[in-house]
């Protein structure tokens, strides 16, 4: 079997039909279909069934709740194709999307990544298309980390793995994390790449108009930090093997700080105390900043123009009680232009 097409499943209703409907239409066939339910309540799990009932290729797999990571491990650990290909239970797959995929591959391709487009909140369409390239060897991968769009696009849809490589690496979804699995899990598989390509051509189409998704939630202040935490090491990691200088990794710091500033905020928004709030924001800097990584980056132009806008500046030079004034100031204000 050439491919093992994931699809973890929660509470998606109709959408759920649709999503599968657009797997059976694929012109590719020599695939599987593993449908994780994650402990649904509504009518997810008796369509699951139907589709396993009409079509062999779907296999059903019924759990208890245990969020996103758990579901794609568990059917990871049933998969049996040589590719790995995930989708979220309520998008769509072009009729051609598996078919497009494997076309592209080779023994040396172990990553494949398609243009896609998205169904906004208010109904309106976005598009990310990628140009048609072939990245082999670390110098080219290179080039793909720091110079295409894939840093701003590490969800696991819209892509295929090589099932050898997740299965030699013991990758997996960590479930400790609630938000950005999906990207830990894709900086860890780029470490064992050999070889990616970039489609042109969108085959896949994204459902981003759930006001209830889990991107669009807030979290307890222990969720942003373990986040925070569990990011350093492996972006180290991909500097290191990739051999990215301080020029082109800004990406990659800019998102290690966008990590490490809501872990500040989330602080912040605990407690109406500025002076005991500013504290802890002060200790747990102390503790918890990555001087390292930062040190080895903060001569490039680009990490030195971020850090010299105002609020990165006041983080990194601890001003957080500065910071913190100003911004009851600001809101105060707010709320007095909006009682007008």
């Amino acid at each position: 079997m050439k491919i093992s097409v994931i699809i973890p499943v929660y509470n998606t209703g109709e959408r759920l039909r649709r999503c599968l409907d657009s797997v059976v239409a694929q012109t590719f066939e020599d695939f599987e279909c593993i449908v994780v339910d994650d402990g649904s309540k509504d009518q997810s799990p008796q369509v699951i069934d139907e589709f396993a009932a009409k079509d062999s290729r779907f296999i059903a797999i019924h759990k208890p709740n245990g969020g996103v990571s758990t579901a794609r491990n568990v059917a990871l650990d049933r998969a049996e194709g040589e590719w790995i290909v995930f989708v979220d239970s309520d998008d769509i797959l072009k009729e051609h999307h598996l078919a497009k995929m494997h076309s592209v591959v080779n023994s040396e391709i172990d990553f494949v990544y398609t243009s896609w487009e998205a169904i906004m909140r208010d109904t309106s369409m976005r598009y990310r298309r990628s140009k048609d390239m072939c990245y082999l060897g670390k110098e080219q991968l290179r080039d793909f980390i720091c110079k295409s769009e894939i840093m701003d696009n590490m969800m696991p849809w819209g892509k295929m793995f090589r099932r050898s490589i997740i299965e030699n690496e013991g990758l997996r979804f960590d479930t400790c994390l609630t938000i950005s699995e999906d990207r830990l899990f894709c900086y860890n598989y780029l470490l064992s790449t050999r070889g990616a390509v970039t489609i042109s051509d969108i085959s896949y189409t994204h459902d981003a108009s759930d006001e209830n998704s889990l991107s669009n939630r807030s979290y307890p202040t222990d969720v942003y930090k373990y986040r925070y935490n569990v990011f350093i090491e492996p972006t180290h990691r991909l500097i290191k093997h990739f051999d990215i200088s301080s020029d082109d990794a800004f990406l990659l710091w800019q998102y290690i700080w966008s990590l490490f500033t809501t872990v500040i905020f989330s602080i912040r928004s605990s407690g109406s105390n500025v002076w005991i709030v500013s504290k802890q924001q002060q200790k747990y800097f102390s503790r918890n900043f990555c001087w390292g990584l930062y040190k080895s980056l903060k001569d490039s132009p680009a990490i030195k123009t971020f850090m010299e806008r105002a609020e990165n500046r006041q983080i990194v030079q601890q001003h957080f009680l500065l910071l913190n004034i100003k911004n009851s100031v600001r809101s105060f204000l707010n709320k007095l232009h909006i009682k007008r």
